[in-house]
C-alpha cells in the first residue's frame, strides 16, 4: 500500500514537472500539456522564382499550407526546417510562413532565415 502511494506521488509530480517545463519550450512534442494557443497561418514556397500551388506545398510538406495550428507554431516551423535541410536541401526553396497566434498581430517567419 505504500509503495502504490509513494508511486502515485511520484507519478503526478512528474507531470507537474513535465507540464511546467513545456511552458518554458518552443516545440512541444512530447510535453504533456494543455493546448493554449490558436494560430492561423500560411505557408508560401518559391522555388526557382515559381510560387508553389496550395497543393503542392501541402503535398511537398504532408502537412496543411492555409489552417489554424492548435499548438505552438514552432511545431510547424521544425517540419518545413526538417524538410529542407533533409529532402528539399538541393531545391533553394525560399520559404515563409506567416502566422498570428490567439489574434494578435501577424508575423512572418522564413526560411533561409
Amino acid at each position: 500500500m505504500r509503495i502504490g502511494l509513494v508511486l502515485a506521488w511520484l507519478f503526478i509530480a512528474s507531470q507537474v514537472v513535465l507540464i511546467v517545463y513545456s511552458r518554458f519550450i518552443p516545440e512541444r512534442f512530447f510535453c504533456w500539456a494543455p493546448f493554449d494557443e490558436q494560430t492561423v497561418y500560411t505557408i508560401n514556397v518559391v522555388i526557382d522564382g515559381n510560387s508553389l500551388s496550395m497543393e503542392e506545398v501541402e503535398k511537398r510538406y504532408r502537412y496543411s499550407p492555409d489552417a489554424i495550428e492548435p499548438r505552438a507554431i514552432d511545431n510547424i516551423f521544425s517540419i518545413v526546417e526538417q524538410y529542407e535541410k533533409t529532402y528539399g536541401k538541393t531545391d533553394n526553396a525560399k520559404v515563409s510562413i506567416t502566422y498570428s497566434t490567439n489574434g494578435h498581430p501577424s508575423k512572418t517567419w522564413y526560411y533561409p532565415q
